[in-house]
């Protein structure tokens, strides 16, 4: 199973005492045991950024973040960057869902990765109606919240 990593469900890995923390650490544990199949897009080290930012972390602490993000990337996580065709995909998907251009991008990234199944923590934009009928009809990949984990 490839799973897509949210950049909602990378955050938990980082901020302490997050809903569902334990579930996105336990996969993160399967992920770095090569259990499961991990990808992510290059989207995700900025938006550490700024969710780390926001709570208000210090520089240090958000860049020994995103230097432990940095090596899963390097060993047992797939980083997809940010190509044309992941820009082509995104805008149409923005058009038909109205997505937000980071959802777009984490979609675009999940399809073109070949992933089963989009983790997520975000329940307002991953997780409308449309989206998941427009996924699991054209594209055949589950978007499911980080809770349904295992």
């Amino acid at each position: 199973m490839k799973y897509y990593i949210d950049a909602s469900v990378v955050v938990k890995w980082y901020k302490e005492k997050e809903e569902f923390e334990s579930v996105a650490l336990r996969l993160l544990d399967d992920i770095v045991e090569f259990e499961v199949t991990g990808a992510a897009s290059s989207l995700t080290i900025l938006e550490l950024i700024r969710a780390l930012q926001k709570i208000g972390v210090q520089e240090k602490i958000i860049k020994e973040s995103l230097s432990s993000l940095d090596s899963l990337f390097k060993t047992c996580l797939i980083k997809t960057n940010i190509s044309d065709e992941c820009i082509s995909l995104s805008k149409e998907l923005m058009l038909s869902s109205r997505l937000y251009a980071s959802d777009a991008i984490h979609l675009s990234s999940a399809i073109l990765e070949d992933c089963d199944v989009i983790l997520t923590a975000d329940s307002e934009h991953m997780l409308g109606k449309n989206v998941v009928k427009i996924f699991s009809k054209n594209y055949g990949i589950d978007i499911l919240h980080i809770k349904q984990y295992k």
